[in-house]
């Protein structure tokens, strides 16, 4: 018998856990990687919260057969929501989106709310499934990309620049910057959030794949962090950035290549990305493929 039930204490190592599984029994990223869990624990919901959200984990749905995780139905930022099912559990599919128009639609009363439920292109099984409860599809994606470490990586920088990480730089706040003025370039310096950092914190987190370039008179320039798991041997690269004053000169995919390099020492045979159109060209140029996309499905409420 199948029942459901909403996140307790003690689920965090099991979702992780249930995750690898779908990744070792299908071979690819059919359902979220668990960095990518971990990355939305740590980073994504500590964010959102501090901007006035509530906890993900409130919307958070375990499907379990026999105390084994089967699927799992959660949202992560404001009305961003996924599925995660293993394979042959399809069927949970209306269930589990009932649960997630029960929910996520009542967080902030008074908006019109339009849920995005992001799906991989290859699940083509559940597109007459969302089209009969009114979703859309949207017309732009998220491509995943993968690299096989397979070869040697010789990263070059530009004259006047170097790689440091996390036991270089020791300052929080120098870290948080460059990660932020990265994606957010006009932001005042002294409005960040500190709590974006704690996925300094995060159970698989690498001191040492907290990775950043910096000029000759001590600026960060670029910023990534990889997160790699031992026992896929596979790593992630989330978040990956640039500063705006930087870019174009090459610190980026010299970033990527000495990031690549380090996860290859520590045994990693794959490493992961996820981009928007505007990168993907940027990330086969460095060698990586892209093999699945996600598209957001929209539904109004």
């Amino acid at each position: 018998m199948i029942k459901n039930r909403g996140f307790i204490s003690g689920d965090y190592e099991k979702i992780m856990d249930f995750l690898r599984e779908i990744y070792v029994q299908t071979g690819k990223q059919h359902c979220w990687l668990p960095q990518r869990w971990e990355y939305a624990e740590y980073n994504c919901n500590p964010l959102y919260m501090e901007r006035g959200w509530d906890d993900w984990k409130k919307y958070i749905r375990i499907w379990e057969e026999e105390d084994t995780i089967v699927a799992i139905a959660h949202k992560e930022t404001k009305y961003e929501v996924f599925l995660q099912i293993r394979p042959d559990y399809e069927f949970l599919a209306n269930e589990m989106l009932d649960f997630i128009e029960n929910t996520v639609p009542l967080e902030k009363h008074g908006i019109q709310c339009e849920l995005n439920l992001f799906v991989n292109d290859t699940k083509r099984w559940i597109e007459d499934i969302l089209t009969q409860r009114g979703y859309i599809k949207n017309d732009e994606c998220n491509y995943y990309n993968i690299q096989y470490l397979n070869k040697e990586y010789v990263p070059i920088l530009p004259d006047g620049f170097q790689f440091v990480d996390g036991n270089d730089v020791k300052d929080p706040k120098a870290r948080l910057l460059c990660c932020h003025l990265g994606f957010h370039p006009d932001d005042e310096p002294d409005r960040l959030p500190v709590k974006d950092f704690l996925m300094e914190y995060a159970p698989t987190f690498r001191t040492e794949l907290q990775l950043m370039t910096q000029d000759d008179k001590g600026n960060l320039c670029s910023y990534c962090v990889i997160w790699y798991d031992e026992k896929l041997n596979i790593g992630l690269f989330e978040p990956v950035c640039t500063r705006k004053d930087y870019r174009m000169f090459g610190i980026g995919k010299a970033m990527l290549f000495e990031g690549l390099r380090r996860l290859k020492e520590l045994g990693a045979e794959k490493a992961y990305v996820g981009c928007g159109d505007s990168l993907r060209g940027f990330y086969n140029s460095a060698g990586f493929s892209t093999y699945d996309s996600d598209y957001p499905w929209k539904k109004k409420f």
